[in-house]
């Protein structure tokens, strides 16, 4: 496997880059201290700017060891609507995992399909993963349909395995082969 790092990537509306402090702002107000978002994820809220500078200063450290971790920008206007990060999950079986989030104002646009897409695409053809994998909650329908529209898997469910807004739930596991993989 090629562990290329986080390179520039482009989608038809979206270009998705390195996270920087300079963007913390826009990442906080859009996303971070989004509760409908948060509601979904296994990290709390951020209260303010600041903590968001200093996850992102040890972000900087992560891309220095080629991470793969993008912020996800609108072309039009240099918006960040969501972030995107893949890692390797079992490098013997040359397995990768993805994960998302978007801001819930941009959600039900396509955004989460189109860059997650290249994203797999870039994890399977420049790094060299066979398999690319995920989970979700149960109660996240909207993540589920664009992990379909992806062509994943769904092949478990994972009892009482992540804590949202809507308490202790399941998690549905998901994968998707190079092979299976639409361009």
């Amino acid at each position: 496997m090629n562990k290329s790092g986080t390179k520039k990537l482009y989608s038809q509306r979206c270009y998705m880059r390195k996270l920087e402090i300079s963007d913390a702002s826009q990442l906080f107000n859009n996303i971070y201290s989004d509760p409908k978002v948060v509601g979904y994820m296994s990290w709390n809220l951020y209260v303010n700017e600041e903590e968001v500078k200093e996850y992102l200063t040890k972000w900087q450290e992560n891309y220095n060891q080629n991470e793969c971790y993008w912020g996800v920008f609108l072309k039009e206007n240099d918006t960040l609507i969501g972030t995107v990060y893949l890692y390797d999950e079992n490098t013997a079986a040359e397995v990768g995992f993805v994960s998302y989030c978007f801001g819930s104002a941009f959600w039900g646009n396509g955004y989460a399909t189109e860059t997650v897409k290249i994203v797999l695409q870039y994890g399977f053809n420049e790094i060299g993963y066979n398999n690319i994998t995920t989970f979700v909650a149960k109660s996240n329908y909207r993540s589920q349909n664009v992990l379909s529209r992806l062509g994943f898997k769904c092949e478990a469910t994972l009892r009482m395995r992540d804590k949202t807004d809507f308490g202790i739930e399941d998690c549905l596991s998901y994968s998707l082969l190079k092979s299976e993989m639409t361009e």
